[in-house]
């Protein structure tokens, strides 16, 4: 990814691999990836300080851009101009509904993207994972009340 680097001793696969076979054997099921930030929020380094292997619903979980109108949209020509919709634009996006208000869409959001979030972390048999998912989790929240 551009802006990101690799620690020198993973430059090696040698080096890789040593971490790699320390790791829960989580990684060899279908689905998993390698994760770098949800240890550390914005983290740009692979290492093994900071890399962990996810499922693949947890890494996308926190890849929509957070700004003002996260989960929001407006449409000014409806009686109820503000949609809430839970996703990143697949096929398994919740739409929540129309509303009001901005802040009212940002509400039905956030309950039903932390919803979905502790859904996810309850399915998380690996401890580490499970820990740093509702972490982030706690830390979004609190960024999305922080915008209204």
């Amino acid at each position: 990814y551009i802006g990101c680097s690799v620690v020198p001793e993973w430059l090696r696969f040698s080096g890789f691999e040593k971490w790699l076979m320390e790791q829960p054997k989580i990684w060899e099921q279908e689905n998993y990836e390698l994760d770098k930030d949800l240890l550390t929020e914005g983290n740009k380094v692979y290492g093994p300080e900071t890399c962990l292997f996810v499922p693949k619903v947890v890494n996308n979980f926190f890849t929509q851009k957070f700004d003002e109108n996260i989960g929001v949209t407006y449409f000014p020509n409806r009686k109820k101009p503000w949609r809430a919709k839970c996703g990143a634009g697949s096929r398994n996006d919740k739409w929540i509904g129309y509303f009001a208000t901005k802040t009212e869409a940002q509400d039905a959001y956030l309950q039903e993207k932390v919803k979905r979030g502790e859904e996810i972390a309850n399915t998380l048999t690996e401890q580490k994972v499970r820990t740093a998912f509702l972490n982030r989790l706690e830390t979004y929240k609190e960024k999305i009340m922080n915008l209204a």
